[in-house]
């Protein structure tokens, strides 16, 4: 009995020597804006404290504490004040509870309110959103806003150009928000090359569209909102095929051996071949850059100029559903058509040749009237197309994901005959912040398109130019018979010199389908281990692969005096595969010293693309139906190819300003290259530019008017590598016969010989500009000249 007395007030000694010691304990915190169950978890590092709670609790709440070396119990009182959290201590256990009487205080409430500016004109669009929560709205046309919220929530108050406001929630439910201009953000920030910058810092020539303002103009290609947008830039459409791009010219062309296309960059990775398959709808900016200043990072493929584009994506705090959709009728305008004789016309026209020539009138132009308006072969090659375009775009943004989506698709007929084009297209892109300085992000974007594509283009002699054939056969013969069919020709005595295939039927038998599908990715991780030092990694991909079929079947023709048959028809077909990987790696460091700001950019990337090419062909067929090579009676030799370059770079960049007013910077790109030859192998690429910024001077004081008056100037080098992938090396034909006595011997010769010395072109520019701003940039104007 003794003994278990004894061990009862020792069990309760050493309790409350425990609760003694645990009421002791000290803790130091500095934390702010961090969820709460974070803090707990610090205070129980810290301490023997164990916390407990139900699902009930909110330990989600971001809260914001900073203590050093204070007791537990003063540190949660600070912590939960003004919560819907209560705290109870039981020994090395603290209990949280709900407090409901503090909820009941804190359920939803309706508040409602309008943001305008000092002048008091309403802001539309501003960005309303509850601290912490993720949750919020934006104002509407009339600057008004509503939501649910909570006594004690903050509400943020963020539009651009504007100083983002905070409000507590106290006891008003009615809110009038004025927000002040922020004249430093006024500067709008552009994509440049590796980077971002404030456009006023810029010191190369470029420019930017935003194409939210260009979401009204209905086009297939994104090429085509850049007509007429964009000083220096040339945008001309070079075919009528549809689903084709447009031919893009930035400062006119430079080489005059190779095309002169820009090059394009997606979310920072160089796009090889075609580019007509992005959705315009996917776009969120483009900035083009012009001189070698703005464009030397590129190096050797900067030579045209560089197209940045720049994608969707959402927003932190916003939800936005949107579906957009138009449909159209195309039609060529007569003032559009060459002028054609009609029938009577061009019967008057061999009768009057013949008695020029001092010959006989053949029977059948002796009396032109009697064919009237004849049959006008090019109107009937074409028609009235539908065209139409759907996309769906959902964006969210909570405190650490943000994601966004688009899916589109798009369908035009063409004007011509049996030609269209549609295209299926997705894009999404999400970023993760797994911490405050880690950053992952990844977009995929699918795409697929297919479409029917006659042999318009083309001279009447090369066999592919349908449509031109067509201006050029007699209007007083009919391409369709008194049935409604079409013949297969339309050779008449006395009327055509040689045989005349029918070409309104020609284009509507000719099958050519193309299908093309790609994929486009890229992932990367930025990390910011200090301020002012990003470090970025990236890898992104494309995939893709091109098909082609075309069959001419025994009643078509392409070409005048070659009647169609069973002979003349024929079978082409070829797959297209390719492949492209882009690794970079940056390291970007700015910072700012007193009146001194500096930033440092260094990287590395490589870069490797392959596509390998097979084709067949054969001719004869006996049956227009089965469009295979084994029905084929003549079998041509298959062809293939393979194409593969490789390049790794080098680049970086310096920018360094004076109180934001005197701008310099300097960059230099090397690359190695596998295209170019084995003593030429390198290639390097500086620039440096120079900007004063005069609008910020002392005596610009009384132009309050004048927002902006910067002058700049560089000078750099950039290069053009489309040289081909093995024009270095010596070229072996293997079709190459050799006679040995009376025998034909199969060999090989050496058709080009190499040029270890081969190298890059390039192009030295200089560059001076001017750029004005007024009533706070809304109105501007710039002026270079190039050279």
């Amino acid at each position: 009995m003794r003994i278990s007395i004894f061990l009862l007030f020792f069990c309760l000694f050493s309790l409350m020597a425990e609760n003694s010691h645990s009421q002791n304990a000290r803790v130091t915190i500095n934390r702010s804006d961090a969820p709460l169950e974070s803090i707990l978890n610090e205070i129980e590092s810290q301490t023997d404290y164990l916390f407990i709670y139900k699902e009930d609790v909110n330990v989600k709440m971001r809260k914001s504490i900073h203590v050093s070396s204070k007791p537990v119990a003063e540190v949660l009182s600070i912590l939960l004040a003004e919560s819907s959290v209560a705290y109870k201590m039981a020994g090395n256990h603290i209990i949280l509870t709900r407090n409901a009487a503090l909820a009941a205080q804190q359920q939803k409430l309706g508040i409602a309110g309008t943001v305008t500016d000092a002048s008091g004109e309403v802001l539309i669009g501003v960005s309303v959103l509850i601290k912490g929560s993720g949750q919020g709205t934006v104002t509407d046309l009339d600057g008004n806003f509503s939501l649910a919220a909570n006594m004690g929530d903050i509400l943020q108050f963020s539009y651009t150009g504007y100083i983002p406001q905070e409000i507590k929630l106290k006891d008003n439910h009615s809110l009038s928000i004025v927000l002040k201009e922020d004249v430093k953000s006024l500067d709008e920030v552009v994509v440049v090359a590796y980077g971002t910058q404030t456009k006023r810092a810029v010191t190369g020539a470029m420019e930017t569209l935003d194409f939210d303002k260009l979401s009204d103009v209905p086009v297939a290609q994104f090429t085509q909102k850049m007509q007429g947008q964009i000083a220096g830039v040339q945008v001309n459409q070079g075919t009528g095929v549809p689903g084709q791009g447009m031919n893009v010219r930035i400062r006119g062309a430079a080489s005059l051996s190779t095309g002169s296309n820009p090059l394009y960059v997606v979310d920072g990775f160089p796009i090889v071949g075609d580019i007509n398959d992005i959705n315009p709808n996917e776009i969120e900016s483009m900035t083009i850059l012009k001189d070698a200043a703005a464009t030397s990072l590129y190096g050797s493929r900067a030579a045209f100029g560089v197209v940045l584009i720049q994608t969707k994506g959402a927003k932190a705090g916003k939800t936005n559903i949107s579906f957009n959709a138009y449909m159209g009728v195309q039609n060529v305008p007569q003032k559009g058509r060459p002028e054609m004789m009609n029938g009577t016309e061009w019967a008057q026209f061999k009768k009057e040749s013949y008695e020029d020539l001092g010959q006989s009138v053949p029977t059948a132009f002796q009396n032109p009237s009697q064919y009237g308006k004849g049959h006008d072969w090019y109107a009937a090659m074409l028609r009235s197309a539908m065209i139409q375009d759907y996309n769906v775009s959902v964006s969210t943004g909570k405190d650490k994901f943000t994601s966004s989506f688009v899916l589109g698709y798009f369908n035009q007929d063409g004007v011509l005959l049996n030609s269209d084009y549609q295209r299926i297209s997705a894009r999404a892109n999400s970023t993760y912040r797994i911490s405050d300085n880690l950053k992952l992000a990844f977009n995929l974007a699918p795409t697929y398109s297919f479409e029917n594509r006659p042999s318009s283009d083309g001279a009447f002699f090369s066999g592919g130019g349908l449509l031109a054939n067509a201006t050029l056969t007699p209007p007083i013969l009919d391409y369709r018979n008194e049935d409604g069919t079409y013949p297969v020709v339309v050779t008449t005595p006395g009327v055509t010199a040689f045989e005349t295939p029918n070409w309104v039927r020609s284009i509507q038998d000719i099958v050519n389908k193309r299908e093309a599908k790609r994929l486009l990715a890229n992932a990367s991780l930025q990390y910011e281990p200090l301020k002012g030092l990003v470090l970025k990694t990236s890898l992104n991909g494309d995939i893709g692969s091109n098909y082609q079929h075309n069959f001419q079947p025994s009643t078509a023709g392409r070409a005048f005096a070659a009647a169609p048959s069973a002979i003349a028809a024929n079978l082409y077909e070829a797959n297209n595969r390719y492949w492209s990987w882009l690794s970079e790696t940056t390291a970007n460091y700015s910072k700012e010293i007193g009146n001194h700001t500096f930033e440092l950019l260094l990287g590395y990337t490589t870069q490797r693309f392959r596509s390998d090419y097979s084709a067949i062909s054969g001719s004869n067929f006996s049956d227009d139906r089965i469009q295979t090579i084994d029905a084929a009676l003549v079998k041509n030799n298959p062809t293939m190819d393979v194409q593969e370059w490789s390049m790794i770079s080098y680049l970086s960049r310096v920018n360094y300003s004076y109180k934001g007013k005197y701008l310099i910077g300097a960059s230099i790109r090397r690359d190695g290259s596998s295209r170019f030859g084995s003593n030429n192998k390198w290639g390097n690429f500086p620039s440096v530019s120079l900007g004063w910024i005069v609008s910020d001077e002392a005596f610009m004081g009384k132009l309050k008017s004048v927002s902006l008056l910067k002058v700049r100037g560089s000078y750099g080098m950039i290069g053009n590598n489309n040289i081909g992938n093995y024009t270095h090396y010596n070229t072996v034909s293997g079709n190459t016969n050799a006679v040995f006595g009376s025998t034909v011997a199969s060999g090989s010769a050496v058709t080009n010989l190499g040029n270890d010395d081969l190298g890059w072109e390039k192009t030295r520019q200089l560059d001076f500009g001017v750029d004005l701003g007024f009533f706070n940039n809304r109105i501007t104007f710039t002026y270079d000249y190039s050279r």
